[in-house]
C-alpha cells in the first residue's frame, strides 16, 4: 500500500499527468475535429471515395457529436484504466498507440488529399507527442515492452474502425 504525502513530488504527479492524459488529449484532438469536420468535410469530399464521401455527408452535425461522446468514454475508460494500474494497464497502452495510430491516419490524410482535414493539427501538436511521450514514459519505468507495445498498436488500429463505426451506428439510433 502507498502512502499518499501532502507535498506530492513531480515523480508522483507523473503517472497521474500521463495517465489522465490521454483523456486530454483526446478533448483537445476532438474538440478541432468538432469544430471543423463540417465546412472541411465538403472541401474535400470530391477527392475521397465515394463511399466515405456518401457516408460523411449523410452524418449529421448531432450524430457526429454524439459519435465523439462515445469514443470519448471509451478513452475515459482507457484513461480510468492508466490512472488505476498507474499506466500499466494494457487498456491504457492500447488507448495510448491506438490513439497515436489515429493521429498517424489523421496526418496522411491531409498529406493524400493535399488539404486541411479535421484533427490534422491536434494530430500533430498533440496526439502524436503525447503518445510518444507516454511510450517513452512507460519504456523508461518498464511498464512495458516492445512486444506489448507492438500488439497495443496493432489491436488498436484494428479496433478504431470497429469502435468509431459502433459510436456512429448508435449515434444514428441516438439522434436520428
Amino acid at each position: 500500500m502507498s502512502m499518499v504525502t501532502a507535498n506530492p513530488t513531480r515523480t508522483d504527479r507523473m503517472p497521474l499527468l500521463v495517465t489522465a492524459g490521454l483523456f486530454l488529449a483526446w478533448c483537445v484532438h476532438d474538440a478541432e475535429e468538432l469544430a471543423t469536420v463540417g465546412a472541411t468535410t465538403s472541401e474535400v469530399s470530391d477527392r475521397l471515395p465515394s463511399a466515405v464521401a456518401e457516408r460523411l455527408a449523410s452524418t449529421t452535425p448531432g450524430e457526429f457529436a454524439v459519435a465523439v461522446a462515445l469514443v470519448g468514454v471509451v478513452m475515459a475508460v482507457a484513461a480510468a484504466d492508466g490512472i488505476r494500474t498507474r499506466g500499466r494497464g494494457f487498456l491504457f497502452q492500447l488507448g495510448v498507440l491506438g490513439f497515436g495510430v489515429h493521429g498517424v491516419g489523421h496526418i496522411a490524410s491531409a498529406v493524400l488529399l493535399g488539404a486541411y482535414t479535421p484533427g490534422v493539427v491536434t494530430s500533430v501538436v498533440v496526439v502524436v507527442p503525447y503518445s510518444v511521450a507516454a511510450v517513452l514514459w512507460l519504456r523508461r519505468r518498464g511498464l512495458t515492452d516492445g512486444r506489448r507495445l507492438l500488439t497495443a498498436a496493432v489491436v488498436g488500429a484494428l479496433l478504431f474502425v470497429p469502435v468509431v463505426a459502433l459510436a456512429r451506428l448508435a449515434a444514428s439510433f441516438l439522434v436520428g
